[in-house]
């Protein structure tokens, strides 16, 4: 590739990664900063260089993590040329002690301990006052947080941490023992001449976030059938989380090798049936009449539905959640009425059973702009005579309710937009989870391949199974929230480390008689 391709490409990469691009001025000014540095105050320089220099030796993704650092320290630097804007000498201690709580957090209290020790040091020059501030600044630091959260609570945040800047996993897969459960998995096919396509439910849940657990079993199962099976999200959060991602692998494997060899079972194909309830609350039905496929989803919102309110239900339906309008929580009130009005109305397709599906592929382009997590899109026809539904399946962790309304006016109302609750692409930089946005260039692509879909003759049958997994559990999502709950009295440690050394650095040049 030439020199002006290569540079075409890095600006491309900037332009559809709004955080990179939002640390590239960043770096910017911190590095002109660094460079001022030893102009206005040598040992700060020396600081900061050994401070990103050992920050570096906890990396496996140097560049990341030293973007990250600076982004982190924004505030604090500010506050340094504010300081010195005043015509007073800032103390080093205004530095050590956010660095000192970001070390801990990356690299363990040992080594932010080494941390204070250096900048302790090299903070002599400046006299004995600014080297004990340092000391003490960056000690409390440390201290602060583990007496607000606890040991446990460090460790756990560490791991997390990790596993956000430096896609370390390792950390978080150890920290979480999770607890031993036996999960079902049901799977649905259609075959349509020699070509066949399965949808599958696995029983768990693709998260926490990025590449943990297993947030990427999705596109492991996508991978290792070669995109014939298709998989959906069912009942249940993050409790149903795989702890390792090397367990979500082996699990893929085995899923795939069972969908796509196992024993089928063909069967009565139903009349596909759609009930809207008063509720607010959805179901459409497809699949075979013994074992149907139920799709639900709230026309206010649906968020993870707790598998507790589906208990009553047999375990031979394939629950799926649709997670196709965003909202916080999840109303379960008429979840039941609507289910058992869906089941009551089920009957058998006595005519012609006809389907369709198109796997599309998309420009990166779009996938950034829709924000979904891969470059996939799913168009499936299922009808029954001429009484059908069209399905899209998008891998995507919701669909923004405004979105959701435009997707349904452009592709008819007899169309069910479903997530995947995908969270392949959660917790990247400054993004928690977004949801699918409307996309002029992907509702064009979603209207033409609904149109050039054909539905012909074809059959379907059933498969499901069990499997032995190590999930999160009850257990670890209690843990966390506990620790959530004690984490917000440490949100603000930050905030207040910042404003008393903003103090100190006052009451010191005070001493100096500077200012």
């Amino acid at each position: 590739m030439s020199l002006r391709g290569k540079a075409v490409q890095l600006y491309n990469s900037l332009v559809r990664s709004p955080p990179r691009l939002l640390l590239a001025p960043l770096v910017a000014i911190h590095a002109l900063l660094v460079i001022l540095y030893p102009v206005l105050i040598v040992p700060e320089a020396l600081v900061i260089v050994a401070y990103l220099l050992g920050f570096g030796l906890c990396s496996r993704h140097y560049m990341r993590r030293a973007a990250g650092v600076l982004l982190y320290a924004t505030p604090y630097m500010i506050l340094y040329a504010i300081v010195f804007a005043l015509g007073l000498r800032p103390l080093v201690s205004a530095i050590t002690a956010p660095f000192a709580l970001l070390v801990s957090g990356l690299c363990g209290v040992k080594t932010a301990m080494i941390y204070v020790i250096i900048a302790t040091v090299v903070s002599f020059p400046l006299g004995l006052i600014e080297s004990l501030a340092a000391a003490a600044s960056g000690i409390i630091a440390i201290l602060v947080p583990m007496v607000a959260l606890g040991l446990r609570g460090i460790e756990v945040a560490r791991a997390a941490i990790l596993a956000w800047a430096d896609d370390n996993y390792e950390p978080l897969e150890t920290v979480i023992s999770g607890e031993e459960r036996r999960v079902k998995w049901h799977a649905l096919m259609f075959k349509r001449d020699d070509e066949k396509l399965v949808l599958i439910v696995p029983g768990v849940h693709y998260g926490p976030f990025r590449g943990a657990g297993s947030s990427h079993l999705p596109r492991m199962l996508m991978k290792y059938s070669r995109d014939k099976v298709i998989p959906l999200h069912g009942c249940g959060s993050h409790e149903l989380n795989i702890v390792s991602r090397k367990e979500a692998e082996a699990y893929a494997q085995r899923l795939v090798k069972e969908a796509l060899v196992a024993t089928w079972h063909e069967c009565k194909p139903l009349t596909p049936t759609l009930v809207n309830h008063k509720s607010g609350w959805n179901a459409l039905a497809i699949g075979c009449v013994e074992r149907p496929t139920v799709i639900l989803w709230n026309r206010s919102g649906t968020e993870d539905i707790p598998c507790s309110t589906l208990e009553h239900l047999d375990d031979k339906l394939m629950i799926v959640d649709a997670h196709n309008v965003e909202t916080e929580s999840v109303d379960t009130r008429g979840l039941h009425e609507v289910v058992n009005s869906l089941l009551s109305k089920i009957e058998e397709c006595k005519g012609s059973l006809r389907c369709c599906w198109r796997l599309v592929r998309v420009d990166n382009s779009v996938v950034d702009e829709a924000k979904m997590c891969d470059n996939w899109i799913l168009v499936l026809k299922v009808l029954c005579d001429n009484n059908g539904v069209t399905m899209v399946i998008f891998p995507a962790n919701n669909v923004d309710p405004l979105a959701a309304r435009k997707y349904t006016e452009v592709l008819g109302s007899r169309t069910v937009l479903i997530t995947i609750d995908d969270h392949s692409c959660a917790a990247v930089i400054n993004e928690g989870v977004a949801p699918l946005k409307w996309s002029e260039k992907l509702a064009k692509i979603l209207q033409e391949n609904v149109k050039m879909c054909v539905p012909g003759d074809c059959r379907i049958s059933y498969a499901s199974g069990f499997d032995n997994l190590r999930v999160w559990g009850e257990h670890t999502i209690q843990e966390i929230r506990h620790l959530l709950e004690r984490g917000v009295r440490a949100k603000a440690l930050p905030l207040v480390i910042y404003v008393l050394f903003l103090i100190a650095a006052l009451i010191g040049a005070v001493i100096r008689g500077v200012g």
